[in-house]
């Protein structure tokens, strides 16, 4: 399993104020964004960090949608639910005031506050979404998906390559690891169907020493 603790270099750069490299400056000065917590889950690592921010936009970024769908349809189990999701993946990239804000609103639902209680908290959620996610898109924009060679023409040699130099990734615990896995899925899924779905699952969440 790999370590809990942040880098030496990690730690230094933290003791110092200095931000890891892979994190944008301009994220430095955002409101409601605690990177030091962020950084926190990845080890410190920055470039995970700035990976780990642009899937939380990816996977909640339409949060407040669901959320008003979920109460338009009387569903308050469901946004509840999906509240309590979003104010742990905003803790977990150290977004404190969304996370505050989904724990009020996730409060009020399970406590059956009034209807214009819960609006209201689902506005300053919505309002708070927004402008974190919007921030992210402007800095952190999603990278250029490396591009896939065809998965019919491939022979099994070439995928065997492919594999070697994703393992060699992996364990050298290298960053660019998730990027290149997402280039040659396609080709790895063609071969090995549903049995790739632990590798991805480990890939995606950066345990590369279970992958």
């Amino acid at each position: 399993a790999a370590a809990t603790t942040a880098t030496p270099a990690a730690a230094a750069a933290a003791a110092s104020g200095a931000i890891p490299s892979g994190v944008p400056p301009a994220l430095a000065g955002l409101p409601g964004l605690d990177i030091d917590a962020g950084l926190r889950a990845v080890l410190g690592r920055g470039s995970r960090y700035a990976d780990l921010l642009r899937r939380f936009v990816r996977h909640h970024g339409d949060d407040g949608t669901r959320l008003q769908r979920r109460l338009a349809e009387a569903d308050a189990a469901g946004a509840r639910l999906l509240a309590h999701g979003l104010k742990g993946a905003a803790a977990t990239v150290g977004a404190r005031d969304l996370a505050a804000a989904a724990a009020a609103l996730e409060a009020a639902l399970r406590d059956g506050a009034a209807d214009d209680s819960v609006a209201a908290s689902l506005q300053a959620l919505e309002a708070t979404l927004a402008a974190l996610t919007g921030t992210l898109r402007a800095v952190l924009p999603e990278p250029a998906p490396e591009a896939a060679e065809a998965a019919e023409a491939l022979p099994p040699a070439r995928v065997e390559a492919l594999l070697g130099e994703l393992e060699g990734m992996l364990r050298r615990d290298d960053g660019g690891s998730n990027q290149r896995f997402a280039g040659i899925a396609p080709q790895l899924r063609t071969r090995f169907g549903e049995g790739l779905q632990p590798l991805a699952q480990a890939i995606e969440r950066y345990d590369y020493a279970s992958a």
